[in-house]
């Protein structure tokens, strides 16, 4: 039940309808707070001789207005004002602020709004105070700054210093927030509640209010009249009834209708008024028949029905006085480019306006430049004024999803969060359209959690058929002058098909830009006939369509050229024989269906989806691209273009997604190819993987544009067999396979001089015969990328090039221009980093190796295989035998004795040594090689020994592949027996290095009766004396920045002596494990609770001292 509404004639002798509280009675209090206050600073003369001042001065109060907008703030407070001066209250200083007006200024002061209001109050009451403050807006300050802004009123609020008064207004909640910020600021704030003009009573109170203040003598028919129009007003706050009032009054003036000074008003006054609000907006039935006659949006115009519907029923409650459910009417319109958004957006605001849920109806369009600044702290302010902007009528969003991006320094998530104010502080007072691409909208509204429930609905436009684009483009001539001969009308359908479908389609602005072009062409067919009659003008022939390019203009596929000129680009491609072979043969089974077709015979259905096989860098991205261009000039396809994704474009993290992100990309490759590199990614293992969900969809998707999308799977052959056997329905979709096989050495050269050539490069005599033997030494283990790895070579020639010619004097421009074989990189080909590191010389290697503490059996036996290698090099260049050499090792020892370090270093060494290609380490343990059921162990060791091709596979407690369960049930011998066979097929450029304890990798050896033979030997590595355990210690702490104090580093070795060499003993680690308890005890040392830190000297910050190692040793 609304509260009683009472009408109060204020002492300055305004009128004021009051709210919960009377007006009256709000006032004597604020009189008698303020008095009493007064009282306690500056008691009367005759007071002060009669007895002590208060021993305690009391602060003013701060006065909160709180209630809907133009509701009678200001109306109370010059009230206040008045009444305060009428008393002797004195304030020699009287200052009026908006929010918004305080923002602004901080915000140009680059200020924080807490110290700006500070620094301002005290400009103000420089030359004169007390000042009386009147601050309009609290919620816009306390949406910039809400904790800093109470912060500042509750310090005002306590001042016992001053005599300021504040007077604060804002909307129903700034009490709530306020008081969630100190606790103790509501005690300090004497409130009033403003009346809802809303209620039917209360805006008619105010009516009254007006009319006396006005002096207006009121018939009864234009009074009720009055009334009835206030309770249409779809904000009946005070200035929207004032402005009827006024002019209602200034046509009765206008007439002469007056009674000495007094206007009267007559019904014919108001009449006027209904009729010209009548006007400002065509009605309901007429918008909505301006929506019907829109061409498509079918789905549209029916969602936009259904909102006129809620509404009517809304309004229809209300009347009955029911209660209407508060309804959020902000839109995400979903979409390509050129499908009406923006002309519904408007039609829309019209329709929310003539229903009275919009008082203008108005809308303003932006976007990210619009709303997001480039500096910090501007943006929230620039979001706020186009907000402003928009109250009244439809805020229009394009391309939204631009306003929040991936960079670090972008402002566009403040843009959203003002946003969001914004649309919470005015729900009632603007909506807001966000309209973009499907998938891209999606994303836009999780980029802050309360964005995508402050949205009423999606809005779906979909693309125009192509009869809907032929009604565009017939309604846009006639609209423009123009008439359709019938040759044109018959040949328009097609013209409409071969536009372009790709991601540069732009529906409706696609047909315009199609007749934009024919009309262009017949300007130059007019234009090179004798003089035209008018008729002719106007006239537009088949003859003026474009040819079959349709729209003259390139698109996601590029400029259009002819069949001969792709298929030379083909041929001239460096290599690939049976692809080009390939591709031919698919062209003459498409040029031979359409001679069939053309002869009016049958043409079988044909499946055109492909797999590519084939390892990086064979070029199949390049081959895809070039066939959606081939099969766009064939008439195969409308507009070739390529879309190329992998998983992460299809498959979504959560259930649901999926889906609709493959239908998604397959929309976007309507017309064209969808290109899906490594394809078999999308199957995974995983019991909750969304992969299979996306093949499922993506199945719909071929058989529903199965003449308008090509699909290409691409990835290594072994991995797209098992992706083929993923569905049953995935193999028979695909009309074949074209294998991609690995550029030979000639032709990796062939590729290196033909993109040295295109960079403006020449190839020495010297170069050329270098080439070769540079190209040999290009690493083919699993990080080998065929072309790429050629491009890679080229750009280390390049770099290396560069810093032979930045030596020299200035180089003319032949040099610049000339690669020399003393710019290829040294022995080890391209010389950059791969897997295993950063190239490294031997002698660099080696002294890495001497380095290392301890270890040295383990140095010695590395320095006698590395000798070993190098004669056995020295023999082979002298022409001698050399015996076959088994390079697989086992390392022994117990845990942190650097077994994984060394491993990794010999990689390394036999990469310099020629002997493995990459030298890179891939580690694994027992869960990487076996499998948990039946069938899945060998699979498994053989990926991972692919991986570690041209390098060392290091099998991290390798005696745990053989368990020796009871009842069999182990796989691990399996993974051994397929072990044994990648290091007999990789025996050339794979080295497997096993490692674990001593007695368990004897178990192990003998576990499999060929196991013992594939290994060269056994590399012991022993434990760490206490003194090399000191060392390590050492060691790690330098390099982590730590000196040791001389106490520490003399107690060290017995420290290490201490501790116990059980089970848990770890070597290197447990030394790690000493110094991370040791820095632990130095932070807490020096910043524990009573710690001085900014008195600490920065050399203690680095220093360990004995009392930081810990009492008792582990």
């Amino acid at each position: 039940v609304p509260p009683a509404v009472a009408y109060a004639v204020l002492p300055n002798g305004s009128g004021f309808v009051s709210g919960p509280e009377s007006a009256l009675a709000y006032l004597d209090k604020v009189i008698r707070i303020v008095q009493w206050a007064e009282g306690t600073r500056h008691p009367p003369e005759e007071q002060q001789m009669a007895a002590p001042p208060p021993a305690v001065p009391e602060p003013n109060p701060l006065l909160l207005f709180t209630g809907p907008a133009r509701s009678g703030h200001r109306r109370l407070w010059r009230a206040v004002r008045d009444e305060l001066k009428a008393r002797n209250l004195t304030f020699n200083v009287i200052t009026t602020w908006s929010g918004t007006e305080l923002v602004q200024r901080a915000e140009r002061a680059g200020q924080t709004l807490n110290a700006m209001l500070r620094s301002e109050m005290e400009a103000v009451e420089r030359d004169a105070s007390p000042g009386l403050f009147f601050i309009e807006e609290l919620d816009v300050l306390l949406e910039g700054d809400a904790a800093g802004v109470a912060k500042l009123l509750d310090e005002l609020a306590h001042d016992q210093n001053s005599c300021r008064l504040v007077v604060l207004s804002g909307g129903e909640k700034v009490l709530d927030r306020l008081a969630a910020e100190s606790s103790r600021l509501g005690a300090r704030v004497i409130g009033y509640r403003m009346p809802d003009l809303s209620e039917p009573a209360a805006a008619t109170m105010l009516l009254d209010v007006l009319l006396a203040e006005r002096n207006a003598m009121v018939s009864p028919g234009a009074r009720e009249r009055l009334g009835t129009l206030v309770g249409e007003l779809r904000t009946a706050d005070a200035r929207e009834v004032e402005a009827l009032v006024g002019a209602a009054i200034t046509s009765a003036i206008g007439r002469g209708a007056m009674v000495g000074d007094r206007p009267q008003v007559d019904l014919p006054d108001v009449e006027q008024l209904a009729v010209a609000r009548r006007e400002q907006g065509q009605p309901v039935e007429e918008l909505l028949a301006e929506l019907d006659a829109m061409i498509g949006l079918g789905a549209v115009k029916q969602r936009v029905r259904a909102l006129v519907a809620e509404m009517d029923v809304d309004a229809q409650r209300r009347a009955a006085g029911m209660k209407v459910a508060s309804r959020s009417r902000h839109l995400v319109f979903t979409g390509n480019p050129g499908t009406a958004k923006t002309t519904v957006a408007r039609l829309v605001a019209k329709i929310y306006h003539a229903l009275g849920v919009l008082p203008k109806g108005h809308v303003i369009e932006a976007g990210r430049p619009d709303l997001v600044s480039e500096w910090i702290g501007k943006t929230a302010g620039k979001t706020r004024e186009v907000c402003q902007q928009a109250m009244g009528g439809v805020l229009f969003i394009d391309e939204a999803y631009n306003v929040v991006q991936d960079g670090e320094s972008d402002h566009g998530r403040e843009a959203v969060a003002e946003l969001l104010v914004q649309m919470e502080n005015h729900r009632e007072d603007f909506v807001v359209f966000a309209a973009g691409y499907p998938k891209e909208m999606d994303e836009f509204l999780e980029a802050n959690p309360g964005l995508r429930s402050r949205f009423a609905g999606r809005v779906d436009f979909p693309d125009y058929t192509n009869e809907e684009l032929a009604a565009i483009f017939e309604l846009i001539a006639k609209q423009q002058g123009y008439r359709l001969a019938p040759d044109l009308v018959q040949a328009l359908p097609e013209a409409i098909r071969r536009i372009p479908r790709g991601r540069g389609f732009a529906n409706g602005r696609s047909a315009r830009g199609l007749l934009e072009a024919t009309i262009s062409r017949q300007s130059t067919r007019i234009a090179n006939e004798a003089p035209s009659e008018p008729d002719a003008l106007a006239l537009l022939v088949a003859a003026d369509l474009p040819r079959e390019a349709a729209v003259g203009q390139s698109d996601d596929a590029g400029p259009r050229r002819d069949l001969a000129e792709l298929l030379s680009d083909l041929d001239e491609m460096i290599g690939l024989a049976p692809v080009k072979r390939r591709v031919r043969a698919l062209v003459d089974e498409t040029k031979v269906d359409a001679q069939r077709r053309e002869a009016g015979m049958k043409v079988a259905t044909r499946s055109r989806h492909l797999v590519f096989t084939g390892n990086p860098g064979t070029a199949k991205t390049t081959v895809a691209r070039l066939m959606g261009q081939i099969y766009r000039e064939l008439g195969v396809l409308p507009s070739g273009h390529l879309v190329e994704v992998a998983r992460p474009d299809l498959v979504g993290e959560a259930i649901g997604m999926t889906a609709p992100k493959t239908r998604d990309v397959c929309e976007r490759a309507v017309g064209g190819v969808l290109f899906i590199d490594e394809a078999y990614n999308l199957v995974q293992d995983a019991e909750n993987d969304f992969g299979k969900e996306a093949v499922a969809e993506l199945l719909v998707q071929m058989e529903n544009h199965r003449d308008d999308m090509l699909v290409i799977v691409a990835g290594y052959p072994r991995e797209m067999d098992e992706f083929m056997e993923s569905n049953p329905g995935l193999r028979s979709r695909f009309a074949g396979r074209v294998e991609f096989p690995d550029y030979d050495n000639g032709e990796l050269a062939a590729i290196f001089e033909v993109m040295a050539e295109k960079q403006g490069y020449r190839l020495d005599p010297d170069m050329e015969r270098a080439l070769p033997e540079a190209v040999r030494r290009i690493p083919r283990g699993r990080g080998f990328a065929n072309g790429r790895s050629a491009r890679g070579l080229l750009e280390t020639t390049i770099g290396k090039q560069s810093s032979r010619l930045a030596s020299a004097p200035q180089a003319d421009r032949a040099a610049l221009a000339l690669l020399t074989a003393a710019d290829l990189p040294t022995e080890s080909g391209v010389a950059v980093a791969d897997d295993a590191g950063p190239r490294r010389s031997l002698e660099e290697l080696m002294g890495e190796l001497d380095g290392m503490i301890g270890l040295e059996p383990v140095k010695q036996r590395v320095r006698a295989l590395v000798a070993e290698t190098r004669l056995d090099a020295r023999r082979r260049t002298a022409g001698l035998p050399v015996g076959a050499r088994s390079r697989h090792l086992v390392f022994t020892g117990n845990p942190g004795t650097a077994k994984t370090t060394v491993a990794r270093l010999m990689g390394q060494l036999y990469r310099e040594l020629g002997v493995l290609p990459s030298g890179h380490l891939v580690e694994v343990a027992r869960p990487d090689l076996v499998g948990e059921y039946i069938g899945q162990t060998a699979p498994k060791t053989r990926e991972v020994c692919e991986r570690a091709v041209g390098g060392v596979l290091f099998i991290d407690e390798a005696y745990n592949l053989v368990q020796g369960y009871a009842n069999g049930a182990d796989f691990g011998k399996e993974a051994v027996a397929e072990l044994l066979v990648q290091m007999e097929n990789h025996r050339e450029d794979m080295i497997v290095i096993a490692a674990g304890y001593p007695g368990d990798m004897d178990r192990f050896l003998d576990s499999n009766a060929g196991l013992r033979s594939r290994f060269g030997g056994t590399v012991d590595f022993p434990d760490y004396t206490d003194s090399e355990l000191a060392a390590i210690f050492t060691a790690m702490a330098t390099k982590q920045g730590y000196r040791l104090a001389p106490d520490l580093a003399e107690a060290l070795p017995a420290m290490m002596a201490g501790i116990d060499r059980g089970e848990g003993f770890a070597n290197g680690r447990s030394a790690r494990g000493l110094l991370e308890q040791a820095i632990g005890a130095q932070a807490l040392r020096l910043a524990g609770p009573e710690a001085d830190l900014e008195g600490l000297a920065d050399e203690e910050l680095t220093l360990l001292t004995l009392a930081d190692l810990p009492r008792q040793l582990p």
